[in-house]
């Protein structure tokens, strides 16, 4: 009976490089994630959560690395760091305004493009208009936006002048120098570009003069002009079913070219829908927020949107939960 040397040899320096594989894998990729995001944080009682979340995220960048001309979209509810959630960085984050994102930030910052609702100006500038409910975030939030993953925000909401014009407009430069897209502040749209696919941000507000021509207008241009439209609406009533108004809005957007609609403002979640192919979510409800007056608004959804040759090819709907401090985090 011959022996096949060259087979022999062939599968010794095989299995000696899996096993150094998955040792070094083993060994080091804490490292290499410590390194990046910093060394584990004591997250009270869902530690088992976040350690799955460890792993799922290492296997989200390998994948991603195996398909690099398939882009990834996050979408997510309303985001205010102010009030008490500012006062839980002060007493538990030592200021720091990655605090709230701790629980998730390894997750969404693996996403291409990240979007969220910013809901108020971050500014220290401005004056008070003395709303029933008047937000202003630090000026270091955006350090926190940044560490999150955001690439793109929405300015369409009724908060966004609390502080005036002044502050609002501090607002956008602080974002630009950032380098965080910002949409809402005219009727227009801005395309962010990855992995070669040109991807249209749209932002309007039914409580800032919505001017339904424009809307169509423009919706139209975007889908000239870009492979994926995307449409943020922030609109509705706050706790309440999806009214009307959202629907036929919704669908006008659909019927004028978008592949899809992201709303805000109710701060509860609201049921999805497929409209002519196309996906429409009427509220994410709330990703960062202080209401825990109930337990519907101490959750929100994250929106997962992959598309490839420029089309959407998988949509997943991910449930998140705020804590007691104000941190979401995945419930998986």
């Amino acid at each position: 009976m011959e022996i096949d040397r060259k087979g022999i040899k062939f599968t010794f320096l095989f299995l000696t490089f899996l096993f150094l594989s998955v040792f070094f894998v083993r060994e080091f990729s804490g490292l290499v994630f410590e390194s990046v995001f910093g060394p584990d944080i004591a997250y009270e009682n869902i530690d088992e959560r976040l350690a799955s979340l460890r792993i799922s995220r290492q296997l989200v960048l390998l994948l991603r690395e195996e398909n690099k001309n398939k882009v990834t979209m996050g979408f997510v509810g309303d985001i205010m760091l102010d009030r008490g959630v500012e006062f839980y960085i002060d007493k538990y984050g030592e200021g720091n305004f990655k605090f709230p994102f701790e629980h998730i930030a390894e997750i969404t910052s693996t996403y291409d493009i990240l979007f969220g609702n910013l809901e108020g100006p971050i500014s220290d500038t401005g004056q008070d208009l003395r709303k029933l409910y008047s937000f202003r975030m630090d000026p270091d939030a955006i350090l926190g936006l940044e560490y999150a993953g955001f690439d793109v925000v929405s300015v369409a909401n009724n908060h966004a002048f609390d502080w005036g014009g002044e502050a609002f407009r501090d607002t956008l430069s602080r974002l630009d120098l950032a380098g965080i897209v910002h949409v809402g502040e005219n009727y227009g749209y801005k395309i962010i570009e990855a992995k070669g696919a040109r991807v249209a941000f749209l932002a309007f507000s039914q409580f800032s003069g919505f001017r339904e021509s424009e809307f169509k207008e423009n919706i139209m241009e975007a889908r000239k002009n870009s492979d994926i439209v995307a449409v943020s609406f922030h609109f509705g009533d706050e706790y309440a079913p999806p009214t009307d108004f959202q629907k036929r809005i919704s669908h006008l957007a659909v019927d004028s070219g978008a592949d899809l609609v992201i709303g805000h403002h109710p701060h509860v979640i609201q049921p999805s829908e497929y409209y002519k192919e196309k996906y429409i979510i009427y509220s994410l409800g709330n990703f960062v927020f202080d209401q825990n007056f109930s337990a519907e608004t101490m959750e929100g959804l994250v929106v997962e949107v992959e598309f490839d040759e420029g089309k959407i090819s998988a949509i997943k709907e991910r449930k998140v939960k705020i804590d007691e401090k104000y941190r979401p985090y995945f419930v998986e």
